[in-house]
């Protein structure tokens, strides 16, 4: 995960950890999520948060190359038109539920069904029918083969579907402020255009963080996130581009 990656090359726990026995980071950036909802979020500062909270079938690598993510294989018929996954075995949500092939059939339906929900469903214009013949097996059928499903895939993030089974008439209305996934981290808190903290789901089969929790602060100029490197506030600072483009 691409998110993920970043962080662990580009920040070490350093003046921002609270205590000596926690390993915390704590990250400057310019903006703060726009939405919650992996449907509907659009801004780069929601994808870092969705792609560290939740899993999807594949990963995206630093050098742009894609790898299994929730799917621990991933098998092509011969002429191209279906694709078996079949779940990483150990994948639970942050709640402590076994993610299941009926949670990944529910949200790439969801995506795939609601236009409303802008990036998530333009993935999905290729996909038919999606099965789930058991708990660990996923089945998608394709209008018409496509060389590039991982990149189609990669950002369909899996949502529990007990959670989200009574907004699956109107999922883009739904503020998704729990966030319960099944990714390397979880949502403790989130004060929008303040801060937003993650604690570390040890529990998490293929990228257990190294880290108990990452903070990430909202600085509202380019000398405020120099100043709070400078003083340890923070340990490191991402996605200036939005300060440099005002």
């Amino acid at each position: 995960m691409l998110a993920l990656a970043l962080l662990a090359l580009a920040c070490a726990p350093g003046n921002g950890g609270s205590a000596a026995s926690r390993q915390v980071v704590r990250v400057g950036w310019a903006g703060s999520p726009d939405s919650l909802n992996p449907g509907v979020g659009i801004l780069a500062e929601a994808y870092v948060i969705f792609g560290l909270v939740y899993d999807s079938l594949y990963q995206l690598e630093l050098d742009n190359s894609f790898s299994l993510g929730l799917a621990e294989s991933a098998e092509p018929s011969p002429d191209g038109l279906t694709w078996t996954f079949s779940l990483r075995e150990g994948a639970t949500f942050h709640d402590g539920s076994t993610v299941t092939a009926g949670d990944v059939r529910f949200s790439l339906e969801m995506y795939r069904d609601h236009a409303e929900l802008p990036f998530a469903h333009s993935y999905t214009s290729e996909f038919d029918a999606i099965e789930a013949p058991d708990d660990r097996t996923v089945v998608l059928h394709l209008k018409h083969a496509i060389p590039n499903i991982e990149s189609q895939l990669v950002f369909l993030f899996v949502v529990p579907e007990r959670l989200w089974r009574e907004h699956r008439d109107r999922p883009a209305e739904f503020e998704n402020r729990e966030m319960v996934g099944s990714g390397p981290f979880r949502l403790v808190d989130w004060r929008p255009n303040e801060y937003l903290r993650l604690a570390a789901h040890r529990a998490h089969p293929l990228t257990p963080p190294k880290v108990d929790e990452v903070v990430f602060v909202t600085y509202g100029s380019l000398d405020a996130l120099a100043q709070a490197v400078k003083t340890g506030e923070v340990d490191c600072i991402i996605g200036t581009h939005r300060l440099l483009a005002n």
